[in-house]
């Protein structure tokens, strides 16, 4: 932003009044002291030798008097004038800061818009376009920070991997347009099911993930059932579609949000292996597998 130069209004009202005010004064006075120095001139042609000395003295103050009166003009002008240059960078001040505010109002306006663009983009970049939940980026990030404050509070996190059964054959007999449909609807039921502090995320395909804050295990798994069932009694449009559920949380041995993410998704596989439509805790897969590890030591003696 380019600085202005002050400067004088000479055609200003303003100016005109302290200029015509300023002749007045040095007019008044350059005529009485010229009246007066004249006035002084009679008496001294008419004055006696005993008043001489009076009127050189009343003379001297008279001279005095005009110099004082001349001085005193040209001191007011110079104050008329700094008063007039002043006032003009007082009003080129406010004119620069109304400007500068004007400025700084229109760049933050450019940057509010801005930083709601990147906003924009920012959500565009990790939602799901189909079903309006996080996409698979954008739930690893959520999914990384519930870890990192659940280990940090030593706080209850559980995850749910969520499959819709049989997905590809629904998609084969009724069309792609109709599958998609399904993928909304369970989107949205997890959408009104959830709390707001949960994440629902479309992990890919038919899966999705729901990361559960402040869950433990019997949470989770009451979390999970609610949605199994009310997926199931939807009246779905060409054929009931169920969906298998496999959980998991948080424990002193997980050390990772992957790990995490692992056990539900072998939580998912064991329920899809037992008969679909249902939901599986990773605790259930890790007493099959000690049970299993006891019964080949069994069978090794």
């Amino acid at each position: 932003m380019q600085s202005e130069k002050s400067s004088i209004n000479f055609r200003s009202p303003e100016f005109r009044f302290k200029f015509l005010v300023l002749f007045i004064i040095l007019f008044a006075s350059i005529i009485g002291s010229l009246c007066y120095y004249l006035q002084m001139n009679a008496m001294e042609v008419s004055a006696t030798d005993a008043t001489k000395p009076a009127l050189t003295n009343l003379q001297h103050l008279t001279q005095a008097i005009f110099i004082i009166s001349a001085l005193g003009a040209v001191v007011l002008a110079f104050l008329l004038v700094s008063l007039s240059q002043s006032l003009a960078v007082m009003r080129n001040d406010r004119f620069q800061l109304a400007r500068l505010t004007e400025d700084i109002g229109e760049i933050s306006q450019e940057k509010l818009e801005l930083l709601q663009s990147n906003n924009l983009l920012t959500n565009l970049a990790s939602t799901d376009a189909l079903t309006g939940l996080s996409n698979r980026a954008g739930g690893d990030a959520a999914l990384s920070r519930y870890f990192d404050a659940a280990t940090r509070m030593h706080s209850g996190l559980s995850v749910l991997m969520i499959d819709v059964d049989q997905f590809k054959e629904y998609n084969d007999n009724f069309g792609h347009p109709a599958g998609d449909q399904v993928l909304r609807q369970i989107s949205q039921i997890l959408k009104d099911t959830l709390r707001t502090d949960d994440q629902a995320v479309r992990f890919g395909g038919e899966e999705f993930l729901v990361v559960l804050p402040f869950c433990d295990e019997q949470v989770a798994i009451d979390v999970a059932e609610r949605i199994r069932v009310l997926i199931r009694d939807v009246k779905w449009q060409y054929r009931p579609v169920t969906v298998s559920i496999g959980a998991s949380t948080l424990q002193n041995t997980t050390s990772s949000a992957d790990q995490l993410v692992g056990e539900a998704d072998q939580a998912l596989y064991m329920s899809k292996n037992i008969g679909r439509n249902r939901t599986t805790h990773f605790k259930a897969v890790r007493m099959m597998v000690m049970q299993l590890q006891e019964n080949q030591n069994e069978n090794l003696d």
